[in-house]
């Protein structure tokens, strides 16, 4: 999806949409910046629609997942002059919309693709896939292997994640998406992972101790200061899930 084009292809699409999906529409039209934060069981509540009508609008609009329909939201919020752009509440003060969209611009000049198809393949031959945590992007990465056919299940719970990790095996992943208040939490938990043999994956920061004690990491684009806003990790994660959700794809269809 081209960036500031989504509302137009909105508009465009608008009078051939389904009545729900126009429920959708209207919606995002309405509340743009507020649906750029939200998971799709949220768009669909406010909307008053099934989840399923939520992913019929977004193909129904041009986007191939919702992932990309909302990274393609952010950009338009960012760069409409119309656009009322708010700071984050959780960022340094410094920090706004413009500069998460910027981190997200540069995160994919400097994403190696090559990488994320290597780990789409590793998590393929998975027997297992543990996806650790309990953010948005955790629910998004767990739909998406859902709906590639991969075993995977996701524990919100650390005391449960401590006690699944160590019956991990070689044959298994962890796939641990970034939350930077629970590093610490999730570092050990790598480490016990690991310690069975099996692969941990990292969708989060580079240089820091869960990012060392993964096997794989998906590196995000940081600040001068290393800080990340929420939403510019979570815009983030979402670009690179949506990215892996496609790799996986090209993975299975390959192996038909």
């Amino acid at each position: 999806m081209q960036p500031i084009s989504v509302i137009q292809m909105i508009s465009r699409a608008h009078d051939q949409l389904r009545k729900s999906e126009r429920k959708v529409a209207d919606y995002v039209l309405a509340h743009p910046e507020e649906v750029i934060h939200m998971r799709i069981v949220d768009l669909a509540q406010e909307a008053r629609v099934s989840e399923p009508t939520v992913v019929r609008f977004c193909r129904a609009i041009g986007a191939n997942s919702f992932q990309a329909f909302k990274v393609g939201l952010a950009q338009y919020v960012a760069h409409h002059p119309a656009a009322e752009v708010r700071p984050i509440a959780e960022a340094p003060p410094n920090i706004t919309l413009h500069g998460d969209i910027s981190l997200l611009q540069q995160l994919s000049e400097s994403l190696d693709e090559q990488l994320v198809t290597t780990i789409a393949g590793h998590i393929v031959r998975a027997r297992r896939i543990i996806v650790a945590g309990g953010s948005s992007a955790t629910l998004d990465a767990q739909r998406v292997l859902l709906d590639a056919g991969l075993p995977a299940v996701t524990f919100a719970d650390l005391a449960q994640l401590r006690l699944e990790a160590p019956r991990l095996t070689a044959l298994d992943i962890l796939l641990v998406i970034e939350e930077p208040q629970l590093t610490p939490e999730f570092t050990d938990i790598a480490t016990l992972a690991r310690e069975t043999g099996a692969r941990v994956i990292v969708v989060g920061r580079a240089q820091t101790p869960l990012a060392e004690a993964a096997d794989d990491l998906i590196p995000l684009a940081a600040l001068a200061s290393d800080e990340l806003s929420f939403t510019a990790l979570r815009l983030q994660q979402t670009a690179v899930i949506g990215l892996l959700g496609a790799s996986l794809g090209k993975h299975i269809q390959s192996a038909i």
